[in-house]
């Protein structure tokens, strides 16, 4: 599942999926257009708080 496919179906804002993942907005983003990816300490977060594996 892609971040931003995620956050949607999560029906959350940039800013409170990134807060929820004590991330910036800027991060989201860049996560979101594939600039970069969430490195493997994120993706652990994005699990254990969303469940979800990338």
């Amino acid at each position: 599942m892609k971040i931003k496919e995620l956050r949607l179906s999560l029906k959350l804002s940039q800013e409170r999926f990134a807060a929820k993942l004590g991330v910036s907005t800027f991060t989201v983003r860049r996560w979101e257009h594939q600039i970069h990816l969430p490195n493997f300490a994120n993706q652990r977060e994005i699990k254990r708080v969303f469940g979800v594996d990338l």
